[in-house]
């Protein structure tokens, strides 16, 4: 794909969250892949809480290729497709997707557009490392 000068690009990403794991907890992620439409792909997530089996989060994303130099959507080639399609599973983790869109700033008229702008925001020095100077309480596990 790089000599392509194609890339993925998340067009659309939509997450259920029932409650939030605590600290200690083990979960269990279940991802997939599937087909979306004629270009594109999703990703759908479930994770569970191992101990309960009761679902933390239900996600899913969509997927669009973009070409590099002409920033434009493009096709899957046929070879990577070809690649994927045996991995495609075909369920949603969201059953009722909530398929609405962001609306769209009105040109030119800056003070309409202000309900969606905040201004003098200074960050922190705890925003963009943590107010734990880097140390995380979240952990990441890979399952394969």
């Amino acid at each position: 794909m790089s000599k392509r000068n194609l890339f993925w690009v998340v067009s659309q990403m939509q997450a259920i969250v029932e409650r939030y794991p605590c600290w200690g907890d083990t979960v269990e992620v279940n991802t997939w892949v599937s087909a979306n439409g004629k270009n594109g792909m999703r990703r759908d997530w479930h994770i569970r809480d191992s101990m309960t089996g009761h679902t933390t989060l239900k996600a899913t994303s969509k997927w669009v290729m973009m070409n590099k130099l002409t920033r434009k959507l493009a096709r899957i080639p046929d070879e990577v497709h070809t690649d994927i399609e045996p991995y495609f599973v075909g369920r949603s983790a969201i059953v009722d997707e909530d398929n609405s869109k962001l609306p769209k700033l009105p040109e030119g008229q800056s003070t309409c557009a202000a309900k969606y702008v905040r201004t003098g925001l200074t960050p922190t020095v705890a925003d963009v490392i943590g107010i734990d100077l880097g140390t995380s309480n979240s952990c990441i596990s890979v399952l394969e």
